[in-house]
């Protein structure tokens, strides 16, 4: 018994049940002067966004690095995201200047240790603290003054505008930590809390970063005198989120919260509202790099948002979502996972009840979704199989649930169950055509023909020009021995795939078994007509498109001979959206020229035909 074309899947198609526009505005936070619009978008499975960084010619800082040690090495530098570019080789005691593209927001140094033609291992000053915030045209100078362990001073910081802040001595982080110490206003810390006022008043996007690095200033000289004020970290964490150093940011947190874990339970005053203030910053930056299609910047900064503040869920779906266009399928993994931890957790924030309803409909299902579709894609299916248990059990009508249901169990060899479960799909009249076609891949496997013919013929309802459900439907007829109801299916394959000769044949012997003698004729000599065939064909939707597989047979054609075909693709209403070409060589009739093409579109595609092209 030749095999209908399999199972097909669209790459998110559930998870645009609960998709949001992307740009649309959900919530403006207003919990102090720090608020800012937050875009919610959860990003489809298998948008593949190609990572880049287009960087202008003049987007770089200056580095001077002054090795302080008498170790030979190699030195790089080191960006927030952990991308490191070479910089050069530095002997002992010598120093060296470097123009560094940018790469990211913040950059540290990381060097390898260079012996006798032995190299060791990279090492990165990668401590928060060690990273500095920079912008075009900034120069920054750094001493090396031990390798292991790594460390590395900050000797003076130049802005682009020209100002400088010059930095000696021990971290501000060296200190040890002495819980139960209260905020207290000093007179440092009375300069920065007036420095960062100036800066939030400004209207300005430049006077304010501007404002913001001043402030930084009079905090790093308010910690070279006391290291022990909560407060004083506290400022450093808001100036640092402010200029967009989240990583900096969250350690002066940590510090301060160490300090006075009262901190953390505060509502006016303390981290959390600062803390949640830089998620929405980093967050809409993310957003920002998803519409630009750089993924790998987009997945860095949905990260940094939730170093940030970890008790909001977005950033951890739409993370996952750009890590499995880029292939880090693990990654995806744990952050559909983080996601309803946060959900179902009662310290999640979701701020008010409107978003609250959104995770527990929309983002809580969204995420159990898409966590099975990948576990799935890493064959994983016994545990995709719980997942799709748990969103059932909170949602025992969604269909689309169940068809992965019944997909994950028939890989797990629980083929009985999955049958039963296509037959609950076939009695619905709300599932999608993928839905439809798979219960009818399943049915026809079980050996459940009628029904299985019933589920193509549904899938067909709902995309009239969806070719494999049509050919599966005139195979399946034609196992049955119903060569009459056939006969006008194979008629419509033969409409969208003119070549091929395996539905010829099968559309022939239905004819003649019908007593369609003069029908039967006609139909032979076409098929005895045909120069090449095509044979295996079948699309492979995806949430932007389609992909098509097929291969082509020589029949009469000389060796080498190329041919051009022109699909045209269709939406589910039979309407043509679009057309692409492939071109294919002919060799020895029994040897077949496999040929694939790809077709990008605002959606699932199914429908396609093709004819020979000019």
């Amino acid at each position: 018994m030749r095999y209908v074309v399999g199972y097909q899947y669209s790459d998110s198609r559930f998870a645009r049940r609960s998709e949001l526009a992307r740009g649309q505005v959900q919530h403006i936070f207003r919990r102090n002067r720090m608020h800012a619009r937050m875009t919610l978008v959860l990003v489809a499975l298998g948008t593949l966004l190609i990572p880049h960084f287009a960087a202008a010619q003049d987007e770089e800082v200056s580095v001077s690095v002054s090795n302080r040690t008498s170790t030979m090495m190699q030195v790089f530098a080191l960006w927030d995201g952990r991308q490191t570019i070479r910089l050069g080789d530095l002997a002992g005691n010598q120093s060296r200047d470097f123009d560094v593209t940018i790469r990211g927001q913040e950059l540290s140094l990381a060097v390898r240790v260079l012996a006798q033609g032995q190299r060791s291992e990279r090492v990165g000053a990668d401590n928060p603290e060690d990273f500095v915030t920079v912008r075009p045209g900034d120069q920054i100078e750094w001493e090396i003054r031990r390798v292991d362990p790594l460390e590395i001073f900050l000797e003076k910081f130049t802005s682009g505008s020209g100002e400088i802040a010059a930095f000696t001595g021990p971290s501000v982080y060296d200190a040890e930590i002495v819980e139960g110490q209260e905020p207290r206003v000093s007179r440092y810390t009375a300069l920065s809390a007036m420095a960062i006022q100036q800066a939030q008043d400004q209207e300005d996007l430049g006077l304010q970063a501007q404002g913001y690095r001043s402030a930084l200033d009079e905090i790093m000289q308010g910690l070279a005198n006391e290291t022990d004020n909560p407060e004083a970290y506290l400022h450093l964490g808001i100036a640092h989120a402010a200029l967009g150093n989240y990583m900096s940011a969250d350690s002066a947190f940590d510090r301060a919260e160490a300090l006075y874990p009262e901190y953390l339970t505060q509502e006016e005053g303390g981290t959390q509202i600062y803390r949640l203030n830089g998620w929405i910053t980093a967050y809409n930056e993310a957003v920002g790099f998803v519409d630009a299609q750089d993924a790998a910047a987009a997945v860095e900064y949905f990260q940094l948002a939730n170093v940030m503040y970890d008790k909001r869920a977005e950033a951890y779906i739409n993370a996952g979502g750009q890590m499995v266009g880029s292939g880090d399928l693990e990654g995806s993994i744990e952050n559909f996972r983080m996601a309803i931890d946060v959900i179902d957790s009662p310290d999640g924030d979701p701020g008010d009840d409107a978003t609250r309803q959104a995770w527990d409909e929309q983002f809580w299902p969204t995420a159990h979704f898409n966590l099975g579709q990948v576990l799935g894609m890493l064959e994983r299916h016994d545990e995709a199989v719980t997942v799709y248990e748990t969103l059932l059990e909170r949602e025992p009508d969604n269909a689309q649930a169940r068809s992965s249901l019944a997909l994950a169990l028939t890989r797990t060899g629980q083929g009985g169950s999955a049958v039963t479960i296509f037959d609950e799909i076939l009695a619905s009249d709300d599932a999608a055509p993928l839905d439809y076609f798979n219960a009818g891949v399943s049915l026809y496997g079980a050996d459940e023909l009628e029904r299985a013919v019933i589920g193509f013929q549904k899938a067909l309802e709902r995309s009239p020009m969806y070719r494999d459900a049509l050919q599966n439907v005139a195979q399946t007829l034609s196992l049955l021995g119903n060569t009459e109801a056939q006969v006008p299916y194979s008629a419509r394959v033969l409409e969208l795939d003119p070549y091929n000769a395996y539905v010829y044949s099968m559309h022939i012997r239905a004819l003649s078994e019908s007593g369609l003698q003069e029908e039967t004729v006609a139909a032979l000599e076409l098929l005895q007509a045909l120069p090449f065939s095509i044979d295996n064909l079948q699309i492979q939707p995806t949430n932007s498109g389609a992909n098509i597989f097929g291969q082509a047979f020589n029949r009469t054609m000389a060796p080498g001979s190329e041919i051009t075909l022109t699909f045209t693709f269709y939406d589910d209403s039979g309407s043509p959206i679009g057309t692409q070409d492939v071109d294919v060589t002919v060799s020895d009739p029994d040897v077949g020229f496999d040929f694939q093409l790809s077709f990008s579109a605002d959606h699932v595609v199914l429908g396609y035909s093709y004819e020979v092209g000019s």
